[in-house]
């Protein structure tokens, strides 16, 4: 019995939440969810037009702009509510493609509605509420208590060494993990090497994998599938937003959540919608972003359209056929291991006074940091900068203070270039 889960549900119905209401709402038909979805988008346009300073000027949703994180940034107030109460509101910071941070503002009822879309597509991998699972993320240290209340292994990919692989086997077998949810780098990692020490499915306990934060590779789902007999899926979510879409077991493809968002495949030239089998910019708009709109936001993910879907699995309408615009390139410290691309992240995340940056490793001892600064940046910044870079990698990137980061052809800024894996690729 999953004492969590009835403990979940419990308490759901005794302080009233609308949660169980939200996931039941995935199961309505699809003609049921536009209906909602469009009545949700009424209302967000009239909140957002007579409650911020940005969108009092826009009447319709053709009539909204498109914005994107620059924008977003410079006039960051004038997307706030003014009945914003920050005291009574949960807070997330993100970092996107420029790996640098931005605080997010949600309502009670926006972390009811994101908890929801986690727990209903968790389920798409076999994963229900409360079961004893492996959190695989680059981030802070979380108390023993909240781990436990989470039936949470807190697994940190910093540096994917051979030792910290190892650990994580054990960890898996002998604590009888059910699920794992996290970046598909690591876990291919972590299945690949079970596979050289010839560990068998039948050793791990596990029936559900969900990846996320990164593009799932086919080969990956190959190492993944061979190592542990189960086929992973790729979940397509951002903290501030929530659960964007999921792959679907069946047919492959990422059903789009179509009752907590308005989601646009725009071209990437032009604001006009692609056709199925284009690639678009991933253009959002956040039905439950009372405290903070967002409307028309550009996410600077790339994705393939696939148009409408008649697959059985989901009464849903559009799809897109992958996420392209997601792959964050592994880097290298001094001996050659690999390092989790999030680590670089990590050691600049709290940094407010670095407006964006770009991590470039040309060689193992040949790495620059391109930072365009936002405030005053001190000598004491640098290097503290220089000395977390130096325990992540064992040598010290060259800082160099720049103007722009400049754009690559798909318009797309990764925070992380790696031309020394791509020079050992060609030779």
């Amino acid at each position: 019995m999953n004492f969590r889960k009835i403990g979940f549900e419990l308490i759901s119905k005794l302080k009233s939440t609308p949660v169980n209401s939200y996931i039941n709402e995935f199961k309505l038909s699809k003609e049921a969810k536009e209906r909602l979805a469009l009545r949700r988008l009424d209302n967000i346009i009239e909140l957002a037009k007579y409650h911020t300073e940005f969108y009092k000027d826009y009447n319709t949703f053709k009539e909204f702009p498109i914005i994107s994180k620059e924008i977003l940034r410079d006039q960051y107030n004038e997307f706030l509510s003014n009945q914003l109460n920050k005291n009574n509101s949960i807070t997330t910071t993100t970092s996107g493609s420029s790996g640098q941070p931005m605080t997010f503002y949600l309502s009670k009822n926006k972390k009811y509605r994101q908890n929801a879309e986690v727990i209903f597509y968790n389920s798409w991998a076999n994963i229900e509420v409360g079961e004893y699972h492996a959190y695989i993320r680059v981030t802070e240290s979380k108390s023993k208590l909240k781990l436990a209340i989470q039936n949470q292994v807190l697994m940190n990919p910093k540096n994917l060494s051979d030792a910290w692989l190892k650990e994580q086997i054990n960890i898996l077998i002998n604590k009888n993990i059910t699920s794992i949810i996290g970046y598909p780098s690591a876990i291919a990692a972590i299945a690949e090497k079970s596979l050289k020490l010839k560990n068998g499915p039948e050793e791990f306990h596990l029936k559900g994998i969900v990846t996320s934060g990164e593009s799932l590779k086919l080969k990956d789902i190959e190492i993944i599938k061979k190592a542990f007999d189960i086929a992973p899926i790729s979940r397509y979510s951002t903290e501030e937003f929530g659960v964007l879409g999921c792959m679907c077991p069946k047919c492959g493809y990422f059903h789009l959540n179509d009752t907590g968002y308005i989601i646009e495949l725009l071209d990437i030239d032009s604001d006009k919608h692609v056709k199925p089998g284009e690639v678009g910019r991933v253009v959002v708009t956040d039905l439950f972003s009372d405290y903070m709109p967002l409307i028309r936001f550009d996410t600077g993910d790339l994705a393939i359209y696939g148009g409408e879907s008649d697959c059985s699995y989901y009464p849903t309408g559009k799809v897109v056929h992958s996420i392209i615009g997601r792959q964050i390139e592994t880097v290298y410290d001094i001996k050659g291991n690999k390092i989790s691309p999030f680590a670089v992240n990590g050691a600049l995340r709290d940094f407010n006074n670095i407006k964006s940056f770009q991590f470039i490793q040309n060689d193992l001892m040949d790495n620059e940091l391109d930072i365009i600064i936002n405030g005053e940046f001190t000598k004491r910044d640098e290097q503290l900068i220089l000395e977390r870079f130096n325990s992540i990698l064992g040598t010290e990137p060259k800082i160099e203070i720049v103007n722009e980061i400049k754009p690559l052809k798909s318009g797309k800024r990764p925070y992380i270039i790696n031309n020394f894996l791509k020079e050992n690729k060609n030779t």
